[in-house]
């Protein structure tokens, strides 16, 4: 039995798994340090213009560069990624492309959500290797961090890195009462950007680290924040308004409204819908949960999904926030 990871990482949402859980054969667990901004009744707030922004093919290849640069700890050609993005700059799909003078590394951009990541896919980790831990596999995602930083790939202070979600894959093997102990074989940090305190579920950044300390994967991009005339800022909120809904009062709506739910986390979030290119955002309690139907004996836990409450309005409608399954190789986007 081969025990790995699910990756929740298609589509727009950069929100990683906020349980432990355990679904197919998959064991994987996560460190939540999510807090709660603005809890208290009255508490002012900021709704911002959010916006997918679509890039031109320079700006891809200066991040993608800087990106790869990252993953392989050495020097990367840009204009071979620039070619890629230029070749692919009619694309609206995500699409995948392979190095030329590496095919082991994968440059992949979905152009209509501004979401960059590249893979190295050629990498192979064994459950025998040396584990470097948490703590070292943490340091290399902060050098990571301050690396993209340095290259202009992205702004530092946008990012708290004490909120970052840490997820692990586990592998074991065995059957029965012969199962061997399931041993760590990569670490995955995601850091959503931050506004105001509060996390940006449409935009982050995403590091898996293996067991060896070898970069696999480095995800980055998103919606940007947007001022009244368009322009990328940060200080032009949209919108000033105060906390009136408490989170014990959303947790009783989303009692009443999904009976058979069973919330996995909630905190605040700022997310655009599915499917919402550019819109004005307040921060929304987002409620993490999965379905629990049969009997105690044979109950059914369904995938998780996401739902999203307004704080400044009571009787406003909830939104859904999960992106739809889906079958294609890259597999479920939900958590």
């Amino acid at each position: 039995m081969l025990l790995v990871g699910r990756f929740q990482g298609i589509g727009p949402v950069f929100l990683a798994t906020i349980a432990v859980a355990s679904t197919s054969g998959c064991n994987e667990g996560i460190a939540n340090t999510a807090s709660f901004s603005g809890e208290l009744a009255g508490a002012p707030l900021r709704a911002y213009r959010l916006a997918f922004l679509r890039r031109s093919p320079d700006q891809v290849a200066s991040r993608g560069q800087a990106m790869l640069q990252a993953l392989l700890r050495r020097d990367v050609d840009r204009a071979e990624v620039l070619a890629l993005a230029t070749a692919k700059a009619a694309v609206r799909e995500r699409w995948y492309s392979p190095l030329t003078t590496d095919p082991g590394v994968v440059v992949s951009h979905d152009s209509e959500h501004d979401d960059l990541w590249v893979l190295n896919e050629g990498a192979q980790v064994s459950a025998a290797s040396p584990d470097i831990g948490l703590g070292q596999a943490r340091r290399i995602f902060e050098d990571v961090v301050a690396s993209l930083g340095a290259a202009g790939a992205l702004v530092t202070a946008h990012f708290d890195l004490s909120k970052v979600d840490v997820a692990f894959t586990q592998r074991g093997s065995g059957q029965g009462d012969q199962v061997t102990p399931a041993v760590t074989t990569e670490y995955r940090f995601t850091a959503m950007r931050q506004l105001d305190g509060v996390d940006m579920a449409n935009a982050g950044l995403r590091v898996v680290v293996d067991r060896t300390g070898m970069l696999t994967m480095i995800r980055l991009g998103g919606a940007e924040v947007l001022a009244s005339d368009g322009t990328v800022s940060t200080s032009a909120p949209a919108a000033t308004l105060s906390r009136t809904v408490l989170r014990s009062d959303v947790l009783s709506r989303f009692g009443r409204e999904v009976p058979d739910g069973v919330v996995e986390s909630d905190r605040l979030l700022y997310a655009l819908p599915d499917g919402v290119k550019d819109a004005v955002v307040e921060p929304r309690h987002t409620v993490l949960f999965a379905r629990r139907t049969g009997g105690s004996a044979q109950t059914v836990v369904t995938r998780s999904d996401r739902v999203a409450y307004s704080i400044a309005t009571a009787t406003a409608p909830r939104l859904l926030l999960s992106p739809p399954p889906t079958s294609d190789l890259k597999g479920d986007p939900r958590p």
